[in-house]
């Protein structure tokens, strides 16, 4: 009995009331505009939290000025397993063209999809048309990944069990870490707001703490996500919709990046001159006075990366296969 009216409170109370913590709800309400009648004069921006902060879609709108309307449906927590699913929703909506804003920590170990990432999708019946949550369509997708995407109603809602902690958990970090407000669900032109600059040795404890996670995932040079990239590359590239490949930027004053810049770029370059993809190399175009943290660019530099974007799609946007 207590079982049940836990599973009721959490399921007609908590989850309704409290809703996903961060990005996640993102992810569930992109799906249901994807279920939408959508304009194939679209381009779709997709990638993960450096994806949400960089594209305001109107400035990219700008630059191009042919007719296209641009919208950035990246979402939080998107790593190369999740995105691939993402990715292939996101195809089912048939836009004109896909751009795929990555980082260099993505060419290395192909990490486990995120659990809450996970949770968001099959709450909100991500696969129920996604022959693609599949081994056979996304190489590197595990078993229990696979498990907790195809896991039952009960089974995903029970696994939502520590909601309020996960929500007093984003509080803090937003309020104490980053100075990062959470996303706007739906918003598709600048979804995401930074509140604080970092600097000193707070920037400093953010660029270690990226550069150490870029050490984790590719040491012993493993590479495996430029196969998975590539792969990823050619099924977007069986459909009608154009891929494009974008290189984000890191501070400049994370020194170890600059070489991992350069093998990131050079593995991507690799990739186009095997599939036909377009690159677009935005590493290293940005100052440090255009950087919230390590990673995401303020509004001064989101605006210039729009601005950048927009411009190098500008030849690319007009062009079908």
């Amino acid at each position: 009995m207590g079982l049940a009216v836990g599973y009721i409170v959490l399921s007609y109370a908590m989850i309704p009331g409290l809703g996903f913590p961060g990005g996640l709800q993102r992810i569930m309400l992109v799906d249901e505009r994807l279920s939408q009648n959508a304009s194939d004069a679209r381009i779709v921006i997709v990638s993960n939290s450096v994806g949400v902060e960089v594209v305001e879609g109107k400035v990219v709108e700008r630059q191009l000025g042919s007719g296209f309307s641009v919208e950035n449906q990246s979402a939080n927590g998107l790593d190369l397993l999740s995105a691939r699913i993402y990715i292939g929703r996101v195809l089912e909506s048939e836009p004109h063209m896909l751009v795929w804003i990555i980082r260099p920590e993505m060419m290395g170990r192909i990490d486990k999809i995120n659990p809450e990432v996970a949770s968001a999708m099959r709450y909100s019946d991500f696969d129920r048309t996604a022959d693609w949550i599949v081994t056979e369509q996304v190489p590197g997708l595990d078993d229990k990944s696979i498990e907790l995407l195809q896991a039952s109603n009960i089974e995903n809602r029970l696994s939502l069990r520590t909601l309020p902690l996960r929500h007093l958990n984003e509080q803090v970090r937003t309020r104490t870490r980053k100075g990062i407000l959470p996303a706007k669900p739906l918003e598709v032109d600048a979804p995401f707001q930074i509140a604080v600059n970092l600097t000193g040795d707070k920037l400093q404890r953010h660029i270690d703490d990226v550069t150490d996670s870029f050490h984790v995932r590719t040491a012993g040079e493993v590479r495996d996500g430029f196969g998975f990239i590539e792969r990823t590359v050619e099924q977007i590239r069986s459909t009608s919709t154009i891929p494009v490949l974008v290189a984000a930027p890191t501070h400049p004053l994370a020194d170890d990046f600059t070489q991992a810049d350069e093998e990131f770029v050079d593995g991507l370059i690799e990739i186009a001159e095997r599939t036909g993809v377009r690159v677009i190399d935005l590493s290293g175009t940005l100052s440090p006075e255009e950087f919230a943290d390590a990673i995401h660019p303020n509004r001064e530099g989101a605006e210039h990366l729009s601005r950048l974007l927009g411009s190098a799609l500008n030849s690319t946007a007009g062009v079908r296969d």
